[in-house]
């Protein structure tokens, strides 16, 4: 059964999947801040800054495969209530066939065939 609201619903998970993507008009805020780096001054702290770097690119990964999850799970479920509709859709295109074969049985007797 379909309310109202599904189709309010829909434009807003389309606009936030956009967002997301950043395909978005609206400038994206950062999820966070990266870590600010100073100029090292010898190896241990040119390592740190490297550590720090990639830390904050996983991070970013992370946040961006969580978003790609929770794409996937709503497109999962989009394909699932799809899927249930044409299983409607093939039920009612099954009887019409019937009845479709009838009418043509009963015309075909009336014309004398």
């Amino acid at each position: 059964m379909n309310t109202g609201d599904e189709p309010v619903q829909r434009m807003a998970n389309h606009f936030e999947r956009r967002g997301k993507l950043g395909l978005s008009s609206a400038p994206k805020m950062p999820a966070g801040e990266p870590t600010p780096l100073s100029e090292p001054t010898n190896a241990q702290q040119k390592v740190e800054v490297e550590k720090a770097k990639q830390d904050d690119a996983l991070s970013d990964l992370s946040n961006i495969l969580g978003e790609l999850k929770d794409m996937a799970i709503d497109m999962g479920s989009e394909i699932e209530r799809q899927s249930q509709d044409m299983h409607h859709l093939e039920d009612d295109v099954a009887a019409l066939d019937l009845r479709m074969r009838g009418a043509n049985r009963r015309a075909r007797k009336l014309l004398g065939k």
